[in-house]
């Protein structure tokens, strides 16, 4: 395999997964955001468009691994006894980002308001992130 292939990406997820299920946090988080990064370079130079291709299957399935990783990383840094409200903001916002790529708007709403509450908190009510969330939304 590649170094940054799709194939990595995956491995990176269910190593995620693994540790998750073992309650080892830490290891999943950072298996997590291996994975993360090489999804999304590789959906970052996928048009949008494609969905209503033939491989419209195809990216919804990769945008649902991106998916995935971004709910593990957001849950287990929910839990985290000081959680990173930047980092969890960033990531609802992605969220809600990409099921607005897989036409799923009413799926973004949520993760939208998610960043808005989160983002606000942590930045304040005029931070940029806020307002980025807020206009999505």
């Amino acid at each position: 395999f590649e170094e940054n292939s799709w194939e990595i990406g995956l491995i990176y997820k269910r190593k995620g997964k693994a540790y998750l299920s073992r309650e080892d946090n830490i290891a999943a988080i950072d298996n997590f955001d291996r994975a993360i990064p090489i999804f999304e370079s590789f959906l970052d130079e996928t048009d949008p468009n494609d969905f209503t291709e033939t491989n419209g299957e195809d990216l919804v399935s990769q945008y649902e691994e991106l998916v995935e990783c971004y709910t593990h990383a957001v849950q287990i840094r929910q839990q985290s006894s000081e959680p990173p409200l930047d980092e969890i903001g960033r990531l609802c916002f992605k969220l809600g980002n990409v099921f607005v790529l897989m036409n799923e708007h009413n799926e973004a709403i949520p993760w939208y308001r998610d960043a808005v509450f989160v983002q606000t908190k942590a930045f304040g009510h005029e931070h940029i992130a806020v307002v980025n969330s807020l206009h999505n939304l």
